[in-house]
C-alpha cells in the first residue's frame, strides 16, 4: 500500500504546486501517476490461500504460486492470467496456494526457496495429489492465459 499512496500523493503535489507547467500537462502527469497507483493496489485472488505445508499432498493436486508484491511479472500473471475465467475454471479442482516471497531474505522465504528450488519470482509449480512436483510443468516468469491453459491441461 505504500507505493500506491506515494504515487497518489505525487499526483496531488503535481496538481497543487507551481511547476510552471500548463494545466493539461499537470493533469496528464497526475492521471498517469494515479493509473500506475491503481495497478499497484494489492488485491486478493479468489480461491488462492496463503501457503501452508499441511495443504500440500493432502490427496488433491496443488498449484503453488511463488510471488512478491514488488514483482511486476507477478502482478501481470495475477491480472492477465489467473483472473481469466477459463484459467479460474481450470484451476478449480486444485488446491491453490500463494507463497509470499516479498521479503526474500526472511527465514521463511529462504526455507521455501530451498525446499522447492525457487530461484526467482514469479515461479508456479504443479504438485500431484501426493505432493510430488511435476518439474516439466514448472513456470518461471509471465505466461499469457492461452499458454497457461495448455500447461494446465498436462498438470495433475
Amino acid at each position: 500500500w505504500i507505493l500506491p499512496a506515494v504515487l497518489v500523493v505525487g499526483a496531488i503535489a503535481i496538481l497543487v504546486t507551481r511547476l510552471g507547467l500548463k494545466w493539461p500537462v499537470k493533469a496528464g502527469a497526475a492521471a498517469v501517476l494515479v493509473a500506475i497507483a491503481i495497478f499497484f493496489v494489492p488485491r486478493e485472488l479468489q480461491g488462492w490461500q496463503p501457503y501452508a505445508p499441511a495443504a500440500v499432498g493432502a490427496g488433491r493436486p496443488a498449484v503453488i504460486d511463488f510471488a512478491a508484491e514488488w514483482c511486476l511479472p507477478c502482478l501481470e500473471l495475477e491480472k492477465k492470467t489467473f483472473s481469466d475465467p477459463r484459467v479460474r475454471e481450470a484451476l478449480a479442482r486444485r488446491t491453490l496456494l500463494k507463497a509470499d516471497m516479498t521479503k526474500i531474505a526472511s527465514p521463511e522465504s529462504i526455507a521455501l526457496s530451498e525446499r522447492y528450488g525457487i530461484l526467482g519470482v514469479p515461479t508456479v509449480i504443479f504438485l500431484d495429489a501426493n505432493g510430488k512436483e511435476r518439474q516439466d510443468l514448472r513456470l518461471v516468469g509471465f505466461e499469457n492465459a492461452d499458454r497457461f491453459l495448455e500447461r494446465l491441461a498436462k498438470a495433475p
